[in-house]
Parts: C-alpha cells; sequence; structure tokens
C-alpha cells in the first residue's frame, strides 16, 4: 500500500492517532480501513489509463474487426418488413469504426432490429458495406448534411417503433438494446432514453446530462466510476447524448426530426430533448443501456479543437435563442446544484438534505442504521433524500445498491467544496437540512452560520447521534454528572455550533438533559434507533445459553474490551454455578485481528457473522451487553428489546436506555454482581418472561419505526 496516498486520502485519521487510538496510518489500516475500503493508492480502479493509450488500442481492434469481417463470407442481419427498433448510424469513412459498431449490435440477443447506415460521401470502403452485410439498409446521401443531416435522412429510411440515433465510434455493450425496448415498453411516459456512455478508458463520460439556465451543459459523472451505484438506477434527465439516443417513433411524429439549424451538429439532441419535454413527454437516462464511445472520432474527426469550441458556441447562442421558456425552468450554475440537476425528480418534490460520515448501511452500526431509517422514513414519506458524505475514501460505493439507501442521491462534501449553500439555490424546495453528528457541523459550521441568517431558508436541524465526548474524555458518565463543571464545558464545546440550528435531536433523554444542564436550549426532540418489535417468540423453556452479539475491529474497540473482561471474569464465575453454561458471540472479526487465546475458553463459541441477528435472539436465552465505556445506545440493545430477549447490562449502557433496573434488563458493573444477575435470570423463568415482556412493551412504545417516522417528518416539515 501507499502510504502518502493513505494519509492525503484520508484526512480525519489524524485526529485519531493525536487521540491515541492508533499509533500509526498502517495500523489504522489494519484494523478498520481495508474493510471500510479506503484508498490505499494500488487499486485497480484507481490505476489512470491515459485516453490517447486507449484510443489507439480502440483503433487497433476496430481494424482488426474489420479485417475479420472482410474475409469472411457475408452474414445477414435480420430481414424484416417492420423491425421494432431501428439504429440509424450517419457516417463518413472510417468504416472500420462502422463494422464494429454493427458487430457489436450483431451480438445483441434482442433480433427485431434494423440497421440504417447514411453514408455522408464516403471514399473508403464504407461503399461496400452491402457486400458484408445482407439486409443491410446502406442510404448514400446525395450531400454530406453531418450528424443532423445523417440522423435525419436515416429516420425517414427506418421502420422501427424505436428509432436509435447512433456514432459509428461505439461498441455497443451486451443487453443494451434489450434494455431500450424493455424500458420503453414499461415506462409509457418516456419519449426518449440513453444510457451510460463509456470512454475507451473505463471511465464515465455521461450518465445523463443537464442543462443549466445560461444554455450551457454538462454530462454527469464525467470521469467518474461507471460501475459506482450513484449510476445505477435509471432517472429523469434533461437531455441524453446524440451519439447513442433511442427515441421512440411516435414522439418523433409528435415534435419532428432534429432541427436542421445545427447543422452539421452540437445541441441538436439537447433541442430535441427540450421539445419532447415541451410535447409532455419526458426523457430518462437509463444505466443497463450502455455504449463504449471513442469520442471525437466521427463528427469532429480531424477538426481543429478551435473550430470544434467555436462551432460549439455558436449552437449554444441558437440553442438559448430558440428554447428561451425551456431555460428559464434551469438553475444557474452552482458546484452543489451539479448533483442534482442531473436528476429532475428533486425538483418535482420536497427534499432533506442530510450530513453523513459515511454512506449510511446499516450493517456499519455506529448510528448508520438509524441514519438508514431516518432516509427509509423521509423517503416514505415523498421526500427526496440527499445525502452529502464527507469521508469519500470510505465511499463503500462497490458495495452498495441504491436500494441498500432507500433511493437517497450521495454527494461527497470535497465535490461541492463544503458549501451547502449552494443546495439552497438549487432546490426549489428544500424542507431541511439535517447534520449528523457534531463533527460534521463544525465541518461545515461557515455554510451553517451563513444559512442560520437567512430570512427563508430550511430548517436546520443537528442529530447529536450521541454526546461524544462523554465516551471519549470520561470514559462513561459520571455519577455526579449533574454537577460536573468539566463534563459541561465538554459538551457545551461539542455542541457549541448548535447555535445555527433550530432543533437538535438527541437519542436518548439523558443525552438531552446532559445537553441541557450544559447549558444546550436549543428546542429538541429524541429519535431512537428502530427494530421491528418480535411477535410469537420463543418460550423461557425452548431457549438456552448467552448471546453477545458486536464487530471486532481492533483491541482498542469497546466491544473487544467489554468481551475480554466478560470471558476472563465473568463467565468462569457463572460456570460455576452453571457448569454446562455456553456463551456464544456472533459478528463480524477483522481477518488482521489475532483470535486471542481466551476465544477457545471453556464454554466460549465464536459464531462469525449472521446474516439475520432475528435468529439467534430468539434462540438464547440471555443477552449480554457488558460494555464499560458508551455514548448512545447501541443498535444491539434496540433490537435484543425488540426481540423480547432480556439483557443484563453494564451501569453505564442501563443509564443510557434509561429505564430502571428490573423493567428490561438487569445491570451490574462489577464481575460478582455481573455473574449472579447472568445466573439469576438464566435460571429464574418468572423473572425471565417479566422483562422479556417488559422489553417488546417498551419497543412498541419506543423503538417503532411509525413513531419515529413520525416525530422525524414534523421535525423536517414544521
Amino acid at each position: 500500500m501507499n502510504l502518502k496516498i493513505y494519509k492525503e486520502s484520508n484526512p480525519d485519521i489524524e485526529r485519531l492517532i493525536k487521540k491515541k487510538f492508533y499509533n500509526s496510518y498502517f495500523e489504522h489500516f489494519i484494523d478498520v480501513g481495508f474493510k471500510e475500503g479506503r484508498n490505499i493508492g494500488n487499486d485497480l480502479r484507481s490505476i489512470f489509463a491515459d485516453s490517447d493509450s486507449t484510443k489507439i488500442a480502440f483503433s487497433k481492434i476496430a481494424f482488426a474487426v474489420a479485417n475479420k469481417v472482410a474475409r469472411r463470407k457475408p452474414v445477414e442481419l435480420p430481414l424484416l418488413n417492420k423491425a421494432k427498433i431501428s439504429i440509424v448510424i450517419p457516417v463518413y469513412n472510417q468504416v472500420e469504426m462502422t463494422i464494429q459498431c454493427i458487430e457489436s449490435i450483431r451480438s445483441s440477443d434482442f433480433k427485431s432490429y434494423e440497421i440504417v447506415v447514411v453514408d455522408n460521401g464516403s471514399t473508403d470502403d464504407t461503399v461496400n458495406l452491402e457486400k458484408y452485410y445482407k439486409n443491410l439498409k446502406y442510404v448514400r446521401a446525395q450531400s454530406n448534411g453531418g450528424y443532423v443531416g445523417g440522423c435525419n435522412l436515416g429516420a425517414t429510411h427506418s421502420t422501427g417503433d424505436i428509432v436509435v440515433f447512433a456514432n459509428n465510434d461505439i461498441v455497443v455493450l451486451p443487453d443494451a438494446i434489450t434494455n431500450i425496448v424493455a424500458f420503453l415498453d414499461d415506462k409509457k411516459d418516456a419519449g426518449a432514453i440513453g444510457g451510460q456512455i463509456i470512454s475507451t478508458s473505463g471511465v464515465l463520460q455521461e450518465a445523463g446530462c443537464a442543462v443549466w439556465a445560461d444554455g450551457s451543459t454538462f454530462g454527469y459523472g464525467r470521469g467518474d466510476d461507471p460501475s459506482s451505484f450513484r449510476y445505477s438506477y435509471p432517472r429523469k434527465v434533461d437531455f441524453c447524448s446524440g451519439c447513442f439516443l433511442a427515441v421512440r417513433r411516435s414522439t418523433l411524429d409528435k415534435v419532428g426530426l432534429f432541427d436542421e439549424i445545427f447543422k452539421p451538429g452540437y445541441y441538436e439532441e439537447t433541442d430535441l430533448c427540450a421539445r419532447i419535454y415541451q410535447a409532455g413527454s419526458e426523457v430518462w437516462y437509463v444505466p443497463g443501456v450502455q455504449v463504449i464511445h471513442y469520442e471525437y472520432a466521427s463528427f469532429s474527426k480531424g477538426r481543429p479543437p478551435q473550430a470544434s469550441h467555436g462551432m460549439i458556441l455558436s449552437r449554444k447562442q441558437m440553442f438559448c435563442d430558440k428554447q428561451k421558456k425551456f431555460l428559464s425552468e434551469k438553475s444557474f450554475p452552482s458546484l452543489a446544484g451539479r448533483h442534482l440537476v442531473a436528476d429532475l425528480s428533486f425538483f418535482e418534490r420536497p427534499t432533506v438534505i442530510i450530513v453523513e460520515d459515511l454512506i449510511p448501511l446499516r450493517w456499519i452500526g455506529s448510528g448508520f442504521s438509524r441514519t438508514n431509517d431516518a432516509i427509509k422514513a423521509l423517503s416514505l414519506d415523498g421526500i427526496n433524500v440527499v445525502v452529502v458524505v464527507c469521508n469519500r475514501a470510505s465511499r463503500y460505493e462497490h458495495e452498495t445498491q441504491s436500494s441498500d439507501i432507500h433511493g437517497a442521491k450521495i454527494v461527497y462534501a470535497d465535490e461541492m467544496n463544503y458549501d451547502l449553500e449552494g443546495f439552497i439555490e438549487s432546490i426549489p424546495n428544500l424542507l431541511a437540512i439535517q447534520v449528523c453528528r457534531a463533527h460534521n457541523a463544525n465541518r461545515f459550521s461557515k455554510s451553517l452560520k451563513a444559512i442560520s441568517t437567512l430570512r427563508k431558508r430550511p430548517v436546520l436541524i443537528l442529530d447529536t447521534e450521541a454526546v461524544a465526548c462523554v465516551r471519549e474524555e470520561f470514559g462513561s458518565l459520571p455519577d455526579n454528572y449533574k454537577d460536573n463543571l468539566y463534563l459541561k464545558a465538554a459538551v457545551r464545546r461539542e455542541l457549541a455550533v448548535a447555535e445555527y440550528f433550530d432543533k437538535v435531536v438527541y437519542v436518548n433523554e439523558l443525552d438531552r438533559n446532559i445537553a441541557e444542564i450544559s447549558g444546550i436550549k436549543n428546542k429538541s426532540l429524541i429519535l431512537s434507533g428502530t427494530a421491528e418489535v418480535a411477535e410469537g417468540i420463543k418460550s423461557f423453556e425452548e431457549r438456552r445459553d448467552f448471546l453477545f452479539i458486536g464487530a471486532m475491529h481492533g483491541e482498542w474497540t469497546p466491544n473487544y474490551q467489554s468481551l475480554e473482561w466478560f470471558v476472563t471474569d465473568v463467565l468462569p464465575l457463572i460456570r460455576k454455578a452453571l457448569p454446562n453454561a455456553v456463551f456464544n458471540i456472533a459478528g463480524f472479526w477483522h481477518e488482521k485481528l489475532p483470535k486471542p487465546q481466551w476465544l477457545s475458553a471453556d464454554g466460549v463459541h465464536y459464531l462469525g457473522m449472521v446474516p439475520d441477528t432475528n435468529v439467534p435472539m430468539n434462540d438464547h436465552r440471555v443477552f449480554v451487553v457488558p460494555t464499560l465505556s458508551a455514548a448512545g445506545i447501541p443498535q444491539k440493545c434496540v433490537e435484543a428489546i425488540s426481540r423480547g430477549i432480556p439483557m443484563v447490562v453494564t451501569d453505564v449502557i442501563g443509564k443510557q436506555i434509561g429505564e430502571a433496573d428490573g423493567q428490561m434488563f438487569l445491570t451490574a458493573d462489577d464481575a460478582e454482581s455481573f455473574a449472579e444477575k447472568c445466573i439469576e435470570l438464566y435460571t429464574g423463568a418468572d423473572l425471565w418472561r417479566r422483562l422479556s415482556d417488559g422489553s417488546l412493551k417498551y419497543a412498541a412504545g419506543h423503538f417503532s419505526f411509525e413513531a419515529f417516522s413520525r416525530n422525524l417528518i414534523d421535525a423536517v416539515r414544521s
């Protein structure tokens, strides 16, 4: 690994090293960096392939394919009176590119297609294409009409219900044709669609395109990884590139073909898509439609860059003059806005911005499951969600599906220069900005301060996730916390940024109480984690053994330290009274973290990762949470309470949950009393049933998704 790149890519680690959580960047990588997918400098996806080299390779492959086609017997393309889909390809020389394009189309499983090649006056072997492909529709133009003229001429010679306008310098990837037909058959409002345009170097050229109010355009995702989940779901967009644009025949009959004022090219597809919207139809980006595009090999081939630039500017002015009404509804350019205008749904529904450390996937834990619940609640209420992710290095993109985050849009903080103000200018109906964790609020403090002074602005919500200084500076809550001046000062430092917010969210009453006695007087609400309340759980007699659930990233973590304490100090005392007692451990164990000797102690079994925690929680009799330092309510406690499995917890966890000992759990702090409580609960059927019933009743009132959702929606909509 490249430690220099690792350090530069992950600036947040420096604080952890200063606080002595790690001795080095390498130690951090071994503990958690590898699992979080942080950039180590030699990921294959990060290796740069320069465009010139890959274009040379693309061209050489095209020549090889063309030579093979020229030497074989002619092949038959589908012979149809009426095709389902027509692919129109205007060309001028470069027969090898055209042949490579046709061969890629032939590889499709979808066979109800026709190919129309419009020759704009070629002097090479393009004129002999019909010798290589039977049933190819070859149209020789009387004059070179450029891309616009060629597409229009080809469309008049086509029969398909769908017309695809395509450059000849593309390779159509498998299933693209099938996916065009499937999407348009399903999405009746779509008049035109485009897809992922991938460069020869493997990065995106575009995943749909957007138009600014000044007529300038941009391809969304240019230069990014096409496999990122950010480009993995269909989106309604302003337009899609004309290098591969599929349009319904019925739509073309209604709005007309490309406007020939844009001859020979540029802005013709932008204008066509604007007219499609004006006619009441839509334009969609479809990720399953993929092509590799040489770019500038066809229409712009041989033209000096200055000439192309000048032509683009002149066509832009033509477009602005023609489409004034269309442009009047668009936003002006902004860094933040460019990540939203590529999805027009963000202008049709209200939006909430959530700022988080990482992509909030449930399995990460550490409060991210709760943020995931918030996204789900907002989405179900018809609210768009934009998640601004602060730690770009830990993007988890290649392990994420859009459904994992309920369709939320991901924007990285460094992509918009930590500027939340830009969103206010770009989103017409922005309800709220919810910043998770105080340290992220400090990152955006300049923007938040400016937003807080605006007369018309979104609701600003600080979601503390936990009052972290309790754990980081004190280990656990001091007994005299109400009178502890040092604690109050630490809380004021951590939550000083709350002055810019309208509301503060806490996970429990204890955190709210700590903040309020420390001088944080914002309006507040409680949003604990959620879990579905179990029904039909197993009885006391049907269960056995003790259970612990937690991820093990390193010896320094609270999970590791509490587990070591329980196995070495508590479990032997339990087994003296219950010789056959079994202690099962479930959860992630970092592959670089050595398995300690105590993990092999008598009665201890490591189960590994379990796909569904409901199963072990329904099989075991007692759940133990021997955590020695904590802030907030651990999600595993929320789930245990909701599953009706009684717990033995340390006093610090009991205080965080906020219920009295003996209602849902038993508490103890020293090894002897902890063991006694475990034995009492394990052997006492009546006690077990009382605590199990109390847990389920409490969960229904405190951890239900419905209550969580209702309180959150009220907060963002008020």
